[in-house]
């Protein structure tokens, strides 16, 4: 089983692109015609040697008779990804294909021939299989470099070397630092849309080019943010703010990182039919997030701390609009647009990824007191912040009055012995053990809602999102 819940199976083939274009039955057939239908097949001479990685997704009702039920996620023929793939993963299982000494890979390719489950797989393999490299990482990467290089050159600026050079460490510290899963999701899904059919490389670009105007709203989201909340941390290295020389300059700096997606959009999308939908979405999800931060930041003013508002309706509609949209839906409904839906028919898809969100913003306040900031990144001030987090939340409604107490004494106080005695009581509610409880019934709701849907290339794009977030440690 893997971690979407689904059974994984990893196969490393001896085949080739000329096998992937037939079928089992098909190899058969011309074994037959041969007038030897117990000959090992000569097409699988040529491929001897070779080897290919790709992953099956079965759904947990399995059926043998259904060719719907299953998802092929990624195949590659490069050594570097097969070798990561081999030594990394923890689901996987071999099945050798025919080797060089023919006599006795025969018996064991003709038995596989006839065995139902090998037959079922070859047909995957064959039939239906994406042929995109897996790693678009180095890919997603260069897209960055020219996306930098022609803001940095943007004409409707008179640059200097100093502004230039200043421009340029801002990006390179703010902007491809995290693990931009939220830009490489652009790709992912709009792929997955796409049911298997090769990307050229300027669908590669512009689905690229879409998932770094997204990791520069977060950049630019995270800067102001990390002002806001005095924060001294992000991504292992101290907030861009607490720079030496740049201080509350790294206000503008959030300025002008938001300017840039409207200037990458206009270079790159301006004579596409869906340009004026992804500034619209740009524009709502920007709005959203702010209006989610605004709401978070009011909860927690100075001098008004006030527990007894807090409650999971107030954290959800916090959580729904400073995090969900921008940082699920907006990745999706990029690739939507790309692949020419119309996001109008597509509220299911959008419910569904607000209430991942808000599963990863549960996981991401329980990360902020119980994670370890070396692996996270940060280290956590949400008890110090007063912040409406879910844990807080669960504590108040859990505890007696004298737990009660304990938090309206301590919670939101920075001082060292006040934040211990809130972790000690949330030790003590077993905080823990709810969440973890949590995140299995949050997990198995959202699968249920994805097997739902329709269509089955928008449940892969859902469920791969779920695969990147279920039971994550930072």
């Amino acid at each position: 089983m893997d971690q979407t819940g689904s059974d994984c199976f990893v196969l490393f083939e001896k085949q080739g692109v000329e096998l992937f274009n037939k079928t089992t039955n098909e190899l058969r057939e011309e074994m037959v015609k041969d007038g030897n239908d117990s000959a090992f097949p000569p097409i699988l001479e040529t491929l001897v040697g070779r080897k290919f990685v790709f992953m099956i997704e079965i759904n947990a009702h399995f059926n043998m008779e259904k060719s719907n039920n299953y998802t092929i996620l990624k195949l590659s023929d490069d050594t570097r990804v097969i070798q990561e793939f081999d030594t990394s993963s923890a689901v996987s299982q071999e099945y050798q294909g025919p080797g060089i000494s023919a006599t006795q890979e025969q018996d064991n390719f003709q038995s596989s021939v006839h065995n139902e489950i090998h037959s079922y797989l070859y047909r995957l393999v064959m039939d239906k299989i994406y042929t995109q490299e897996v790693d678009l990482k180095s890919t997603f990467l260069n897209v960055y470099s020219v996306l930098k290089s022609e803001l940095l050159h943007d004409p409707a600026f008179e640059w200097s070397d100093e502004s230039r050079q200043w421009v340029d460490r801002m990006l390179d510290y703010n902007v491809p630092g995290g693990k931009l899963n939220r830009g490489l999701s652009v790709i992912d899904s709009y792929r997955l849309l796409k049911e298997g059919q090769t990307l050229n490389d300027d669908e590669i670009f512009l689905a690229s080019a879409l998932g770094w105007c997204i990791e520069w709203l977060q950049a630019y989201f995270l800067v102001l943010d990390d002002i806001m909340d005095n924060s001294h941390t992000r991504r292992g290295q101290p907030c861009w703010f607490r720079v030496p020389k740049v201080g509350l300059i790294a206000a503008n700096d959030g300025v002008l990182l938001r300017n840039h997606i409207p200037r990458i959009l206009k270079k790159h999308f301006r004579g596409k039919p869906y340009y004026v939908d992804l500034l619209d979405l740009f524009n709502e999800v920007e709005f959203q997030t702010a209006s989610g931060q605004m709401i978070d930041l009011i909860t927690t003013l100075e001098g008004e701390k006030d527990l007894s508002k807090y409650t999971l309706s107030l954290h959800r509609c916090i959580v729904q609009y400073k995090t969900a949209y921008y940082s699920f839906y907006l990745p999706v409904a990029c690739a939507l647009l790309m692949a020419g839906e119309n996001l109008d028919n597509h509220i299911d898809v959008k419910n569904i990824l607000v209430e991942m969100g808000t599963y990863f913003q549960v996981q991401d306040d329980y990360l902020d007191c119980f994670g370890d900031p070396q692996t996270i990144g940060k280290i956590g001030t949400d008890i110090e912040d007063f912040k409406c987090s879910w844990l807080v939340v669960k504590a108040l409604e859990l505890s007696n009055e004298e737990q009660k107490k304990v938090l309206h004494e301590n919670y939101g106080n920075p001082d060292p012995a006040n934040v211990t005695k809130v972790k000690a009581l949330y030790n003590e509610l077993n905080l823990q053990g709810v969440f973890a409880e949590y995140e299995s019934v949050s997990y198995e709701k959202l699968v249920t809602s994805i097997e739902a849907h329709p269509s089955k290339a928008v449940q892969a794009v859902l469920k791969s999102f779920l695969a990147k977030i279920y039971k994550r440690q930072k």
